[in-house]
């Protein structure tokens, strides 16, 4: 009886990590895709221009793509458990302090902590998903939490668009409140720390931060170049560091026994015609999703919600 209930409480447990994950997953993809159909109610509230408001978009990717390798180690090397909990709690603060800003600088900053703690939850909670369940239902746990990653991202533009035409825009930032602070108090609960105990885990830190210049800096040159033409200064000097960074991203990369972006795999033609059909595809689907919401809105005088055409 004893075994029996053991393994009951253990599989009820498991149960709650998984979901616990989900939701975190979850709310993530919400956030990258909701305030797509607020850019232009934040454009008049803020009186600012679209080049500055679409930051508050842009930071939120630049930063979780280029934080979830290395916190994904340093959960490795501190514990997941830790670095889940704390990113839940930083996604909750993050989204208060959205929700509260006064000021596009404002939003565009807490928009970055928000970030930090999103990629905290994307790099440990499949890790910490996976390892909460059997061997054998690992492949489910892996699937269940990519599903509920990808729903949120889904269903984020139709959420916020009903936010945004009923209670304000600010909402699409404070319902991620509670549900910050219950999974971050839960995760801390039931979740057992892993960690690679006596195992030596380097972290390519300059990497990542090459990384992240390189792709920051390429951005605002692209941002620039409409407005000020190729032969601007600030446009040829900006373009000319991220160069330069990518050219250090690369000679880092080839020397660090721990690399975090593999670059031999490239060689492989396949891999490399692939990942270059998934730019051009990615490209031509966000300029699409970007610029339709201000069409809708400005154009055609759609509601936010009808103008994603969920009503």
């Amino acid at each position: 009886m004893t075994q029996a209930k053991t393994q009951r409480i253990s599989t009820w447990t498991s149960r709650l990590i998984l979901l616990n994950v989900c939701i975190g997953q979850a709310i993530v993809g919400v956030d990258q895709r909701a305030l797509l159909v607020a850019l232009p109610t934040l454009t008049e509230s803020f009186h600012t221009h679209l080049t500055t408001i679409q930051w508050t978009i842009l930071i939120y990717d630049l930063i979780l793509i280029g934080l979830v390798i290395t916190v994904g180690r340093l959960g490795d090397l501190f514990g997941r458990r830790r670095f889940y909990s704390m990113g839940l709690l930083v996604f909750a603060i993050g989204s208060a302090l959205c929700g509260i800003a006064q000021s596009p600088a404002q939003l565009i900053f807490f928009r970055a902590l928000q970030a930090v703690g999103g990629s905290m939850i994307s790099a440990n909670g499949r890790a910490i998903a996976s390892e909460s369940v059997p061997r054998e239902e690992r492949g489910k746990a892996l699937g269940l939490t990519s599903v509920a990653f990808h729903v949120g991202f889904i269903t984020g533009p139709s959420l916020g668009g009903f936010l945004v035409d009923t209670v304000g825009w600010r909402w699409i930032f404070y319902i991620n409140v509670p549900l910050g602070l219950w999974g971050a108090y839960l995760a801390w609960k039931i979740m057992p720390e892993t960690k690679n105990e006596g195992q030596k885990v380097s972290v390519d830190f300059l990497g990542a931060l090459l990384l992240l210049v390189t792709n920051s800096l390429f951005i605002y040159a692209i941002d620039q170049l409409p407005r000020l033409g190729w032969r601007h200064p600030t446009f040829l000097l900006t373009i000319t560091f991220s160069a330069v960074a990518l050219a250090l991203l690369i000679i880092t990369e080839f020397r660090t026994a721990t690399p975090i972006l593999l670059l031999d795999l490239f060689r492989n033609r396949l891999f490399s015609a692939s990942m270059l059909s998934l730019f051009f595809v990615a490209l031509s689907q966000s300029a699409i999703n970007f610029s339709s919401r201000f069409i809708f809105r400005t154009s055609w005088a759609f509601r936010p919600l009808k103008s994603d055409g969920s009503s």
